[in-house]
């Protein structure tokens, strides 16, 4: 199969003739009424198909033009070979590279997986953390401060989306509906569930980030500064919180993103780890690319999400999945999303 990229007339982000709408701004393209044709992503002002010549003013198909050629098609080769690095037939999965990034579409869905490159940063409270605790003082989950090396990995540039979730699972949890919005009200089983799912779809190895890559990314990768947030110090900046909410969820990239082009890192979900979590893991874990306690009862949710106080957005606050089947905590389950990862191959 081949894709033959062009450019949504109102957004200019390369989409295939064969969908029936920009997955990026909505926008659907104006058809040349010969039914042999593909769809053609045409300016509304066009008023000729560059392929045959047949008037798209008054939206009729003359004889004389059945017999039309693909030359329009042809031009496009040589560009497309540029910009399409791997299609997985199977899958019918289009992966391509954007500088360090993969853009990847899958059934007409785009995800950007950034790409973090390793390094060694200070994990937990540091000096600008400190308000992340009650009445100014350092929460004993986040100490002590220690030294961590991350390898490089990619991390998706979003929480997963209501339209990401919608490839591969058919009931969508949440309750705020969206397509751009993150999906939330998620079980840690179910983003697992969603990830398999996804892996068998594209033939990758996609998984939740240890959160150890979680904080590093969130903190810039190795462009990192002491922010004490995710790209800022000033929370309304780069986060959907309980301040500025409306006590819903929101679209994706409403906010800034952190140095790396990550969003939405700080507030909008809370988003799963692969760690189980344990109060005291940072006094004895390893300082090269640690994977968390073998055992534990819940996993580590990072960020914060719509419904927190700004102390549970900094980069730094760690939080454990709720567990508990009591109704009494249905609300605080509703913020519950991921984001996922993949290693380099």
């Amino acid at each position: 199969m081949i894709y033959n990229f062009m450019n949504c007339p109102k957004c200019n982000k390369k989409v295939s003739p064969e969908w029936k709408l920009c997955p990026f701004c909505g926008y659907e393209p104006k058809k040349c009424s010969n039914t042999k044709h593909a769809p053609r992503w045409l300016p509304q002002e066009a008023k000729f198909c560059p392929e045959c010549g047949v008037s798209l003013m008054d939206n009729k198909v003359e004889k004389k033009h059945k017999g039309h050629h693909h030359g329009f098609q042809d031009k496009h080769q040589e560009f497309n070979e540029k910009i399409v690095d791997v299609l997985d037939e199977e899958s019918e999965s289009i992966v391509r590279k954007e500088g360090d990034n993969i853009l990847f579409t899958v059934h007409g869905i785009s995800f950007k997986m950034v790409f973090v490159k390793g390094g060694t940063f200070q994990m937990g409270a540091t000096s600008e953390q400190e308000k992340n605790g009650f009445w100014g003082m350092f929460r004993n989950n986040e100490l002590p401060v220690h030294t961590v090396t991350v390898d490089s990995f990619y991390l998706l540039e979003t929480p997963v989306t209501q339209a990401m979730w919608s490839l591969v699972e058919d009931v969508n949890p949440s309750v705020y509906k969206g397509a751009l919005h993150p999906v939330h009200n998620v079980k840690y089983n179910e983003s697992i569930r969603f990830i398999n799912n996804l892996n068998n779809l594209t033939c990758k190895k996609f998984r939740l980030p240890t959160e150890a890559e979680w904080e590093y990314a969130a903190r810039g990768g190795i462009h990192h500064s002491l922010f004490r947030y995710a790209g800022s110090n000033y929370l309304p900046e780069v986060a959907w919180y309980r301040d500025n909410s409306g006590s819903t969820s929101h679209p994706v990239k409403g906010k800034k993103p952190n140095v790396l082009g990550l969003f939405d890192m700080s507030g909008s979900v809370s988003e799963y780890c692969s760690d189980f979590y344990k109060n005291n893991y940072y006094k004895y874990s390893p300082s090269i690319n640690p994977q968390g306690p073998a055992t534990g009862l819940g996993h580590v949710t990072r960020g914060g999400n719509w419904q927190c106080a700004d102390r549970a957005c900094g980069v730094s606050w760690r939080s454990e999945e709720i567990t508990s089947t009591d109704s009494f905590f249905e609300g605080s389950k509703r913020g519950y999303g991921f984001r996922i990862a993949l290693s380099l191959e």
